[in-house]
């Protein structure tokens, strides 16, 4: 039991040691320190609150800017737009003028393939018929010991009007003389 006097009286004595304080006394100590801490974090958040309105400020100056911006270039983009319409339109009359053109021309060549064609197909037939005319008549009616030979016929030596004026070559056929001499 003597050692646990000893012990009992050890507390005593580190508890009348510790009370040394009073409880008031550590009450205002810790209500001290409480508000040390307070005005050392409400200067932070000051200073914190200071930094946020001043970015505040400056990107709500700068949204400003590019809300005009964006609304000028809007403008811009749709009076473009617009004229792109307008030009669409005069584009797909011109193109739809283009190709009305373009159907008679079709229309045009197609005839003019067509006349031609029966030009062609008469002269080729009136070309032969000559042909074959001349080459009768001079066969029959020179009759010759010699080999036959065909040479071209000059220019210009064409009898006919119309055998001239069409640039027609026509055949001699000779077999005793020598081919006609050009003008």
């Amino acid at each position: 039991m003597a050692g646990a006097r000893c012990i009992i009286l050890a507390c005593m004595l580190a508890c009348a040691g510790a009370t040394a304080v009073t409880p008031v006394q550590k009450v205002l100590t810790m209500m001290t320190e409480m508000k040390s801490k307070g005005e050392k974090m409400m200067a932070e958040e000051a200073k914190t609150f200071a930094s946020y309105t001043e970015w505040v400020s400056d990107t709500s100056r700068e949204l400003g800017f590019e809300i005009k911006t964006g609304k000028s270039d809007a403008e811009k983009y749709l009076a473009a737009a617009a004229k792109a319409d307008s030009d669409v339109a005069k584009l797909g009359n011109a193109i739809g003028k283009l190709q009305g053109e373009l159907g008679s021309t079709e229309a045009e060549k197609a005839e003019a393939t067509s006349i031609r064609n029966e030009q062609h197909a008469s002269f080729s037939k009136t070309s032969t018929d000559y042909s074959e005319s001349v080459m009768h008549w001079s066969v029959q009616s020179r009759p010759c010991s010699r080999k036959t030979t065909m040479w071209p016929m000059p220019r210009g030596s064409c009898k006919s009007r119309q055998w001239q004026s069409q640039g027609c070559v026509v055949f001699w056929l000779h077999s005793c003389r020598k081919p006609p001499s050009s003008k």
